[in-house]
This record gives structure tokens, sequence and C-alpha cells, in this order.
């Protein structure tokens, strides 16, 4: 033991570090500080630590929990017996790690506890005299109290009414801030304090109040909730009308206010909430190099969303660099931003709604036809939805002139060509029509763009030119373009990613640099609504824009990201499809939106129609017909006919194969449609909602899970449940049907039972059963969307609630109208989505011997958040199990970390994979990354025989290619930071490709930035093609019926865009998987072609959808043609489409005369659209259509076109010409993107030279 000098390592929070070293030194002790935040993707300083530790007289650990970290727990375990261990904290079993005399680490611990430098102080003396003999005076632990109002020169105050005394409020509006004890305590709260000040100068009174994590009486100790009622309420008023939050405790769930039933306390005090971030895993040095926050993002962001805090804003940091003790300092420009922010939203509490105006954006993907495509939502009808948002606005007071119904709204858009310029369309129509509101001159927007950094203004030059651009400019003054409704302003977000009145790869810019900025017009526009129209807030109409997909940090924001630039300080509020996880959680923490969710449209089963409809009857036959041969002959010859007739492929019925598997696969195929749910139309925000969509909520709610209603009722019915877990062509011998039949009769059956019992009807499952169908549908109904928007709109709070898949069992989605929040990302993969990722896995290995007669060495995936957001992580637990490792849980569930499981065990050879993420994947969900990245990393260092680890074997390939060892082991790829496009869509959009190679290195080149570990998107083009050349095979997943792989451009772009680069880099064609888990207990895994047999034919040409898509009008014609367009995709990058499906659509859309007279009265743009793709496809060979099928579709295109110019105007606009420009022709994309693209081609031919 060191007598003169004790050494002593102490394992702290943050918050005690720098005081436990200033004593240290002042008591002439080696005190050697570490914290967690230390550990954190720095193991050299875990080697530090244990070497420490190693060195000390005593370890100090004190902890928040009762469990040590891992990287603990080895380092306490090892040390030598004369090394002591003082472990305590709140919790009694953190004792348990003490080696040294129990009653130091209580004494110790009585210090700490409280915290503060006197008692950091006081604690080492402690220590000095108990443990180290010393002779010296030693204070008694000094109370701090657990919570009370502080001022910055006026220290503390223990009541409301002292500190008013006190105070002297000048003004009439006050603001909160919340602070933690521990940051109060130890005298680090420079970020509130300046925060405070801020707000002061700008005319507000401000209490600011710090409390600790929860309420214990007897310790007199306050949580958040109790602590911000017992001193910001004055004489029964809550004085604040903003709270901002700067610390991660959280208010605590529900708090009783003696009125009969539990409130959430944020919805008593009503008041919109700001959590802004102070980061303390990473410091400022690592965040300005970084894609953005990564560990923090969990505590600081995630768990606040649970109690609907909002605006996740950068305010500061612990930390300017790695190596700083923790001490909290703001960012000036920041905080001034933040502080803006709060006013703003606050002034919504008391302006009058009649002087209040509302920016309302819709939504506009320019790839898919910017004319035909505004309003863009899923699952929503905009048009309607506002007017009935409009007529509930003019209720409350505002403004508003009021349309009669939703067509009206996109009428007048349309007739002024309120829009941005495209195919039709072009700058000067729109100002001649009456779309433009504001000619903006270069002077003006100088004014405010001179005001952006010199990064910004570079970029923005270096991509669109000098002020004023391009983009929608006429007489040298840039356009913004609108329509109003009152005080309502209506307009459709401008493009962001190309300039003209045209689409092609001259002048998609996007295409030529995924993190292209923004165009001075889309600039301008926003610039605009904020400072010289005045909006008082700003609305995003539904699921989703592109302003938080622009370029910028992923989560903390900057003044050079922009997002940021563009919301500028209004409030954002955004109506959002309450089953679209992931892109709402990009809004919330990217544009800094309020979101407010909205329920799915009326989902229903598919009902089989014409050639499904006929092979369903001829299946029903089947038990009469197999045992009697001629009869059996007979009827396999129609069964094949029927079932190429409803598009399968005839080489899975032809001769080769028995009548019991052509009888197994039409079954397969009849179920796989006929057991999907599809919407019809789309929901529509204030209507009200019947009694059949409650009870197709309900039944969606009900239907997942081993205690469905669908289980219960065939219990109920004497009918055996596992029947429906049985192939689909399995026979029930009570009934004599196929469980396919039962399944349809008793999905239909629970809906008929869930209709009559909310129409009054006991039903046969009994009465827990129709209580439970009840208080769903009264939850249904207590959904206010509208209510909640107009809240919101007058400044109040708005509930939080979780989102997910209500197909997925999750009911407590509903009601919805609040502000939703996804899951812990530390919760993932869960248990049960281990157990279907490992049937996945091996389903995919059956699947492939079955097929090829060969075992898959790497397997090629598409991940994406919803994966992790909806599903519970099933892909990343089948990737996991397919390298030969399975996840760590603790005792809450929670993950930890993995372990390796040993080839013996695993019975197979460890399977490579290539993983291209999600940008929202990458960006939200860091830890789930690193894990699966150290995971493979780990196994890649295996000594085992490269043909059982084909992981090994493939990085000793890369190591051989010249490839760097760290980055070699790279698996996990995504576009640059900042970028959200894989590059094969846009492409495929503007014509901008000849071949499939061009599309193989426009994939390669987007996509091939790495990520795991600390790479954070570092360019590894090489290693991405050396995985994807390994590639056996292609896959992704389907985890529920609301969202499939025709629902956005990403699915093709990224299968798609995988497929036709592994292909070209393997020399063959690679099989192309999908596994699904849409049903709970019938995972299962297909090709990709069965799956877009699938797809298209529950929705895009089933007649129940159509007819449900007419019912919206225009945006019904927009979806149908989106669709359509997105077949278009797959069939240009892969072989899934067959030419009947083409033959399809041309005649279900184009040739039919009904069909026809829909579009031309509704969206004749869309029509346009779906004409000319199919056009595209026959002339580039990859449809190969029936030639009457092609001549009508000519003739009627003709017709279409002429109908169009007629619209269009005298103009120069490109109308349906297509001109092919690929990277070598075009010197624009030379420029932006030319290393790249290059040298991505120059290692593509090297590659595909070698393969």
């Amino acid at each position: 033991m060191s007598q003169d000098k004790p050494v002593i390592t102490a394992f702290v929070w943050d918050s005690y570090s720098a005081k436990l070293k200033e004593a240290g030194d002042a008591l002439g002790m080696d005190v050697r500080t570490f914290t967690r935040v230390m550990l954190y993707d720095r193991p050299e300083n875990l080697k530090k630590l244990e070497k420490s530790m190693r060195e000390s007289d005593l370890v100090i650990i004190h902890l928040m929990g009762a469990n040590l970290i891992p990287e603990l727990e080895s380092l306490v375990r090892d040390l030598p017996k004369e090394v002591k261990v003082l472990s305590m904290g709140r919790d009694p079993m953190s004792f348990i790690h003490t080696t040294g005399p129990r009653e130091l680490a209580l004494g110790c611990c009585r210090y700490l506890q409280i915290s503060g430098k006197d008692n950091c102080d006081g604690c080492l003396r402690y220590l000095l005299k108990n443990m180290f003999g010393r002779d010296i005076e030693v204070p008694e632990p000094k109370v701090l109290p657990y919570h009370g109002i502080i001022h910055p020169t006026g220290g503390r105050f223990g009541s409301i009414e002292e500190y008013i005394s006190w105070y002297k409020p000048k003004h009439e509006r006050w603001i909160g801030i919340i602070t933690s004890r521990s940051g109060w305590a130890n005298d680090n709260y420079d970020v509130e304090t300046d925060l405070f000040e801020r707000f002061e100068r700008r005319g507000f009174n401000v209490v600011m109040v710090y409390a600790d994590a929860r309420t214990i009486p007897e310790e007199d100790m306050l949580g958040l909730a109790d602590a911000t009622q017992k001193y910001m309420v004055y004489q029964g008023r809550f004085l604040p009308e903003a709270l901002v939050k700067t610390t991660v405790l959280q208010f605590g769930q529900l708090v009783d206010f003696g009125v009969g039933h539990k409130v959430s306390y944020l919805e008593e005090i009503d008041v919109p909430v700001f959590q802004p971030v102070v980061p303390s895993a990473m410091s400022r040095e690592t965040f300005e190099t970084s894609p953005g926050l990564k560990r923090d993002v969990s505590y600081a962001v995630t768990f606040q969303e649970f109690e609907g805090t909002i605006e996740p804003m950068l305010l500061g940091f612990s930390r300017q660099t790695n190596d700083d003790e923790a001490h909290r300092r703001p960012i000036p420009e920041r905080a001034d931003h933040l502080v803006e922010r709060v006013i703003r939203r606050v002034q919504l509490r008391y302006k009058p709604n009649s002087e209040k105006k509302v920016a309302i954006i819709l939504n506009n993907f320019p790839c898919a036809g910017a004319e035909a495509n505004i309003g863009e939502a899923h699952n929503l009808n905009v048009m309607d939805s506002l007017a009935n948002i409009l007529r509930a606005m003019a209720d409350d007071g505002y403004s508003v002139e009021v349309p009669d119904e939703g067509k009206d709204i996109i009428g007048r858009i349309l007739e002024r060509k309120a829009m941005s310029d495209f195919r039709w369309t072009d700058a000067a129509e729109i100002e001649r029509c009456g779309g433009v509101l504001h000619h903006m001159t270069v002077s003006e927007y100088n004014e405010w763009f001179s005001t952006l950094s010199d990064k910004v203004r570079a970029d923005v030059i270096k991509t669109w030119g000098e002020p004023p651009g391009e983009s929608m400019v006429k007489d040298g003054e840039i356009l913004i373009t609108g329509v109003t409704f009152g005080n309502v302003l209506i307009m459709v977000q401008p493009k962001r990613g190309c300039y003209g009145p045209k689409c092609d790869g001259t002048v998609c810019r996007i295409l030529h640099d995924p993190v292209c900025p923004p165009t001075h017009q889309y600039l301008a526009s926003y610039h605009w609504l904020d400072s010289t129209w005045d909006a008082d807030v700003i609305v995003h109409t539904g699921t989703h824009g592109n302003l938080e997909y622009l370029p910028g940090k992923g989560v903390g924001l900057t003044a050079d990201c922009y997002p940021d630039i563009c919301i500028g300080t209004m409030p954002h509020v955004y109506i959002f499809d309450a089953s679209a996880v992931p892109a709402a959680t990009l809004a919330k923490r990217r544009s800094y939106a309020t979101l407010i969710d909205h329920m799915p449209p009326v989902t229903e089963r598919v009902k089989p129609y014409g050639p499904a409809e006929k092979l369903g009857s001829l299946l029903e036959q089947y038990s009469s017909a197999k045992d009697d041969q001629l009869r059996s002959e007979v009827f396999r010859g129609m069964l094949v006919e029927a079932g190429i007739e409803a598009g399968m492929d005839p080489k899975e019925l032809d001769d080769r194969h028995s009548l019991q598997t052509v009888v197994k696969r039409c079954t397969e195929e009849y179920s796989r449609l006929t057991s999907t749910k599809i919407p019809i139309g789309l929901h529509v925000i204030g209507d009200p909602i019947d009694t059949h969509h409650k009870a197709t909520v309900v039944m969606t709610m009900l239907s997942y899970g081993e205690d469905s209603i669908i289980r219960r009722l065939a219990r109920s019915r004497g009918i055996d449940p596992s029947i429906l877990d049985e192939d689909p062509d399995a026979v029930d011998p009570a009934s004599g049907k196929a469980s396919t039949v039962i399944y349809g009769e008793l999905y239909d059956g629970s809906l008929a039972l869930i209709e009559d019992v909310l129409n009054g009807k006991a039903s046969e499952l009994g009465k827990e059963a129709d209580e439970q169908i009840l208080r769903l549908a009264a939850s249904v109904e207590a959904s206010d969307e509208l209510g909640a928007f107009i809240h919101t709109l007058d400044g109040g709070y708005t509930p939080a609630g979780p989102a997910g898949l209500i197909s997925r069992g999750r009911t407590e989605v509903l009601p919805t109208g609040r502000n939703p929040y996804t899951l812990d990302p530390r919760s993932v993969p869960t248990k049960t989505s281990w157990t279907t990722g490992m049937f996945l896995a091996n389903e995919t290995i059956r699947k492939y011997r079955e097929d090829t007669g060969e075992e898959p060495e790497t397997v090629s995936i598409f991940w994406t958040s919803s994966d992790l957001m909806n599903e519970g992580g099933e892909m990343m637990s089948q990737m996991m199990y397919l390298i030969g490792t399975r996840p760590i849980w603790n005792e809450d569930g929670r993950v930890e970390s993995f372990e390796i499981i040993p080839l013996e065990e695993l019975g197979r050879p460890r399977i490579d994979v290539t993983v291209r993420m999600s940008g929202i994947l990458r960006d939200m969900f860091a830890d789930c990354m690193d894990m699966l990245d150290s995971a493979i990393t780990a196994v890649s260092a295996l000594d085992e025989p490269e043909d059982q680890n084909h992981i090994r074997a493939h990085t000793m390939k890369s190591i051989l290619d010249g490839i760097p060892e760290d980055d070699a082991t790279a698996r996990l790829f995504s576009s640059a930071p900042g970028a959200a496009t894989s590059g094969v869509p846009l492409a495929i959009y503007a014509n901008a490709w000849h071949t499939e190679r061009d599309l193989a290195d426009i994939y390669v080149a987007t996509n091939g930035y790495a990520y795991g570990g600390n790479r954070d998107g570092k360019p590894l083009h090489k290693q991405f093609m050396n995985a994807l050349a390994s590639s056996s095979l292609t896959y992704s997943k389907i985890g529920n019926d609301e969202h499939d792989f025709l629902g956005t451009p990403g699915f093709f772009g990224n299968i798609g865009g995988m497929a036709v680069a592994s292909k070209i880099l393997t020399g063959r064609d690679i099989k192309n998987y999908v596994g699904d888990t849409r049903g709970s207990g019938t995972a299962g895994v297909r090709t990709l072609q069965e799956e877009m047999r699938r797809s298209v034919r529950s929705r895009l040409l089933n007649p129940q959808w159509i007819e449900g898509m007419k019912k919206s009008g225009y945006q019904g014609a927009a979806e149908i043609m989106k669709r359509a367009g997105r077949v278009h995709g797959f069939g240009a990058t892969t072989d899934a489409i067959d030419d009947r499906t083409f033959d399809d659509i041309a005649e279900t859309f184009i040739n039919d005369k009904e069909m026809r007279e829909f579009f031309q009265e509704n969206n004749p743009y869309a029509a346009e659209e779906i004409a000319r793709r199919l056009l595209e496809a026959a002339e580039r060979g990859f449809w190969k259509p029936d030639p009457q099928v092609l001549e009508k579709l000519k003739d009627n295109y003709l017709m279409l076109e002429g109908d169009l110019e007629g619209i269009a105007g005298d103009g120069e606009y490109q109308g349906s010409s297509t001109e092919i420009a690929t990277y070598y022709d075009v010197d624009a994309w030379k420029q932006s993107n030319g290393d790249v693209m290059d040298s991505v081609r120059k290692l593509m031919d090297t590659k595909t030279a070698k393969e």
C-alpha cells in the first residue's frame, strides 16, 4: 500500500470525475478517474483502466444500478487480492462487488451519493483516515438539497414564492428550464445558465428547476414531475408556456391528480417540452467528422421521445476533445436557434387564431412524375383530409377559405400550375397560369443566402451555380409557387435534386452527387415562408416529403445541415402514418417535427378475382379428382391453364412435375394472394369512422399471434388451429378442406363476428372476447387526429404514443392523433425474433440447396430499419445466425453483447453476409450496426478451415487483393453520410442508363461506403465489390401487409440494384429470395418472382384495390402510377417481372376505356407516365409484349400525349420525348462525382475480367 501517496482508481460518472481528481490533487493523492464514456469505441482506454487498477491501492466503483458493465466485470474479477475494491451505489446490490471492508464502501457511498465538490473531498478524506491511517479531519457529508430553483446569480431558492419575491418578474410570459441535480451539485450547468440569460434578453421571465431521477419522500427527493409541480406553479397557475429540459431524466409515466383516473403529467400542464441534446458519449472533436450522434441517441433522444418531448437539437458538448474532463458548454449559435424556435412555438399560444398564418406543404416525388404526384402520402387521402382540416381551422377561428371538397384544392393547384416545372410544365407557363406567389430577386435572396456559412454557400454554388441558379427561374428571378386559402398557404414541395422542365440524366444532379444540396429555389421557398410570408407554423402533410432527407448529420443537426437551414425557426407539425415508424422517427429528429399520426385505411383480405378465382375453385375440386386417373389428367390440364392465367411461371407447372406438386404450387400461389390484407382506398383525417372501418381495424389488431381471433374462432368451431400452420395444401381430415380455404372462412367469419359485436350482438367467443373487441373499438373511436392537429397549432402539448404496425398485434398504437415514438435500440433483436431469424436462416439455406444443389457462401441482404422498429430484429437475428453467432441478453431483455456458436453446434459452415443498410437504419441504429460488425470481425478472426468459415475465407481473399485487414472485414454498406438514395431509382426514372452494367456501376459507386465500428461511411468501393462478387443470392424480407416491395422505389433500387451488381460481378444469374413473416407462426422463404406476383396481383391489378383508389381521385390515380413505375424498376433490374404482368398492366390501365376516362378526369399525367414507362420497357427489351397489347398501347398513348399537349401550353418542355444520357454523356456528372465513378468503373472492369 502506497502510504505516502495512495493510488486510487475511481470508475465513476462524468459529473464526479473532475471533482474527485481536484480533491485528490489537493490532498496529495494519486486519483485516476475513468468513466464509462471513456471506454466507448476506445479500446486503448480499457487497457489504461486495467493497468491503473492493477497499480492501485484501492479501486472505487460508483454504480447507477446493481450490475457492472461487461468490460469492467472481468477486470474486477482478475485483480490481485491486495487491490481492494469498494463498489457502491443507490441499489443495495451494487455493494456485492466490494472486496474491501464493507463499512468503508458504505461510508464512501454517503458522500458520493450526495455528490458535489465538498463531498468528493470528504469522501477522499474519509478514506485517508479509515483506510490509509492518516490523521486528518473528516467532515460529515454536506447535505445538498435534492431539488429547488436556481438562478445564475441568485443561488438556490426553496419555494416558488421565495423566488418570485426575489426575482420580481419584469415580463408577462415565462419559460421553464429543467436540469439535473447532479449538474447543479457539481457546478456543471453552464449550458442552462446560458439559456436562462438568452431567454431573459428576449423578454421572458425564467424559472430554472433542478431535480433528481425519482421521488423518495423519506429522503426528501423529488423527481422531475413533482419538482416541476412544486416549483413552477404559483397561485394555482402553471407559469411557463414552454419547458426546456436539458437532462436525460424523465418525468415518469403517470401522476395521479386525484380525479379518479391517471393522466399524463405533461398532458395536465399542456405546454410543449423541448429536449435539446448535450452529448456525453461523443466529444465535439469526434462529432465534427462523424455522420452524427451515435451512443447518445438512446438516452438523450429515444427515451425522451417516449414522453412526447420535441426537437432534439444539438445544444452543446460535455467534452471539446476526447481527452477532456466532462464539463458541459453551450454552442452559442445553437443556443440562439433553440431560443428562437421555443419563442416561435410559445407565440402560438397567445396569438389570435384569426391572425395566424399557416403554410401547408404537399409532398411531391418528382421522379415518378411531378405533375402527377402532388400530395404524395402513404395511406392518406391528402386533399380530402386538407378540406376537413381547413374546415376545422375555420371553426377554431382561423381566417381560412374553406373548399367544398378536396378536389377543389388539387383543382386550384393544377389550374394555376402552382408546382415545380417538369416534363409538361415550364416556368413561363406556371407564371402565366397564376401559380407564382412571389418573384424573389437575386438581391433579396442573397441578403439571406449570405448569412449561411461559407461551406454551405460553396456547396450550393458548386452544384447549382451562382444565385439564382437554373431551377424555377424566369427573367433572373426565383419563382415561389403556391395557392392561398385565406391565411393558409398551400405549397407543393419544390424539387430538391433536379431542375428544368424535363427529367433526364443531364438535369438529375442528385444522381450525379447523392449528397448534393437542395436548389436555390428550394432554399428560397422555405426561407420566404419563414421570413417574408411570416408563417406562424409550417405543416408537412403525409408520409413523407424530402425535407428530413436533405444532407446533414443523422442526429444532432448543426447550422450547416440543410433540414435545419430550411425549417428555420418555424414551428413544424407533420401529419404521419402511424405504421411508418422509421420515416416518422427521421422526421422528428431531422426536421424538428411534432408528429400527428393517423390510422390506416379500411383493410380487407384479398378476394380472389379473375383467374385466381378460377384457380381457387379448381383447387376445391382436387380431393374428388385426385383418385380418378382420367379425371386427374383433365383436372391437371385445367389447373395448369388457370395457374398460368393467374400469372404463374409455366415452368413451375410443366410435365416434369407430378400432379401433387402442381397442386401444391398452385395452392401456395392462391394462398399467398388470399392471405394478403390490402388497404381499400386511403384514410381521410376528420371523416367519421363507420362500423365496418372500426371492425377492419380491430380485426387487423386481433389477427396476429398465437391467440389471434382466427385461432380462437377455429377452436370455438371445433377446428384444430394447428391446420393454419401447415402448408396451404394441407387438408383438415374433419372437413376435407385445404388449410388455405379454412383460413379464408375463419378470417371472414371473424370479421363478421366483430361487426356483430359492434352492433350489440353477443358472439360465440364469449364475454371476455367481446369486451376485448369493444375495448379496441373504443380506442379506434378515441382517435382524434383533427382535434390533435388543432391543439398542436394552438401551441399545446401533443401526447406521445407508440408507433408501429397494428397488423403485428400492436394494439397500443391506437388511439391515433398522438406524437409517435419508436423503440429502445438496445432491445433488439428480441428473443422471439431470434427464433424467427434462425428459422429464416435455415430456410434460406435449405431453399438454396434445393434450387441449386450447392451450399451458399454469401447472402447479400437489403436491411431496413423496419426490421428493427417493427419486427424486433428478425433479419438481424438471421444474419447473426448465418455467420454463427447469437445475442446475449441481460435480465431486462436488452442485448448486451454476442457469443460465437461453435461449429460443432452450428452443424454447417458459417455463411458470409453482405449488407446494404437503409439510410434510416444507418443513422438511427448505430448500436445494432456496431454489434453486427463486431460479430463479423470476431468470426473472421477464428482459426477455422476456410471451407467451414466463409467470412474468414472472403476476408483473407480481400487482404490478398490489397485491402487492409481492418477494411477487409467490412460487410455493412450504405450510401455516403447524408445521402438517402441507392442511385438506381434515379437512374431508371431519368433514363440515365443503357445497360445493366450502367446500373451496376451506379449502385456500387453510390453505396460503397462502409459502416460499423469507427468506419462512419468510409469509402470502400473495392471491398464492396469483393463482397458482392462472392454473392450466392440476394435477400430481403416482407414483415407486414402494410408495406410491400412496391411501396417505395427504395426496394427496387436496393434489391434490384444489389441483384444487378451481383450478377455483373459474379458473372452469373444469382438467386433472389424473399423472407415472409407477415403472419405469426407462418414464416417462410420464396423467390423474388413469387413475391412480385403477390405484390402486383394483390394490389395493383386487383379490382378490389383499384376501386378503392378510384374513390380517391387524383391521388388514387397517382398511387396506381407509382406502383406501375416500381414494377418497371424491378423489371429493369431483375428477372422477377414476367411479360404477362406487363401485359396485364397495359390492358388494365391504358387499354381499358373506363380506366382511361378515370385518369382523364382525375389525373391524365399519371396515365401518360404509366404508358410511357410501358413503352420504354418494351423498347429496352425487358418486356416482350403481346403484339395486340402493344399496338393498342401505342394508339392509346398517342391520345394521352395529345391531351397533355393541349394542357401544357406553348412553353418549352420535354413532354413525351425520352433521351438517354449516361455518365459518359454528362459533364456535370463527371465534375460532381467523376473520381468515384471512374474508379468504380475501372475496378468493375478489372473485377469482371477476373471473374
